[in-house]
């Protein structure tokens, strides 16, 4: 049975764990690359839990190898976020196949998870998530960190970095979707004009990506039809390409190129930046 399990590698309840509680060590098979191999049978079970790490290129050699469609052995392959590639692979190989979704943590979850682990009440657990941005693994982090603490709500705003202030992203986003909130960008701006060269080399990096990605567009390589092929072949992700596509129907080739060549590292400082973010 071949079982796609997205999960990441700090997550709460893990489905992984559940599995191997299930298992005995003997019957139990880590696989990490297309090297590994399985060797004879199992002496306690039917057959094997075999626990495959699915990312990276070497998806499509591993599945190809250790998928099966017999039901003796339990197949996991493990990705730490959804990946409608691998979902192709079994497919094109005629695989059956069954998905797990262990991504997706409730907000309330993660609160009492919170509670348990610290000890601590519902208005503090909640401002700790929060801080956190509801993502999953900043909330283990931040509670392994707090364990060692007298928790106050003083030392949550001390220690925990606030992940709802805007990101070089935000900053991006704002200046070619126009979308995102302007006054918080730009008090973020102006927290960081002393280090904008940076910021101005990622927004050239997105933007070089978004001008490729535009001309494959154009040029008919690129469309809604392949973009599990295109994503494979030129490395893009598949969440990228589908926000592509979407983004290239609300904003012009021509507005990415002009925000390109006007956005010049050695030229533009943190205001002319402020200027493309408030759309003077």
């Amino acid at each position: 049975m071949n079982i796609i399990l997205y999960e990441r590698d700090l997550c709460i309840n893990s489905i992984v764990k559940k599995f191997e509680e299930k298992w005995p060590n003997s019957s139990t098979i880590h696989i990490n690359s297309v090297k590994d191999f399985i060797l004879g049978r199992p002496i306690l079970t039917d057959g094997y839990l075999v626990i495959v790490k699915c990312v990276g290129k070497n998806c499509k050699n591993l599945i190809e190898k250790f998928a099966t469609n017999d039901g003796s052995d339990v197949i996991l392959f493990v990705s730490p976020n959804i990946n409608e590639v691998i979902v192709k692979y079994f497919k094109d190989l005629h695989l059956s196949y069954q998905i797990i979704d262990n991504t997706v943590v409730e907000e309330k979850e993660l609160i009492n998870y919170v509670i348990n682990e610290l000890n601590i009440g519902v208005k503090l657990a909640d401002l700790i998530v929060k801080r956190c941005r509801n993502w999953e693994p900043r909330v283990i982090n931040a509670v392994e960190m707090l364990k060692s603490c007298s928790i106050s709500r003083a030392i949550v705003l001390r220690y925990l970095k606030d992940y709802n202030q805007p990101t070089y992203f935000d900053v991006y986003r704002l200046i070619v979707e126009g979308v995102g909130d302007k006054d918080k960008v730009v008090a973020f701006l102006y927290d960081h004009r002393h280090n904008v060269s940076s910021l101005i080399r990622y927004i050239h990096k997105q933007l070089k990506r978004d001008i490729r990605m535009y001309s494959d567009v154009i040029n008919g390589v690129l469309s809604s039809d392949n973009i599990l092929e295109y994503s494979e072949q030129e490395g893009f992700g598949y969440k990228t390409v589908v926000s592509l596509l979407s983004k290239y129907k609300r904003v012009s080739f021509e507005r990415i190129v002009d925000i390109y060549l006007h956005l010049q590292i050695d030229k533009c400082d943190v205001y002319d930046v402020m200027a493309m973010v408030s759309g003077d």
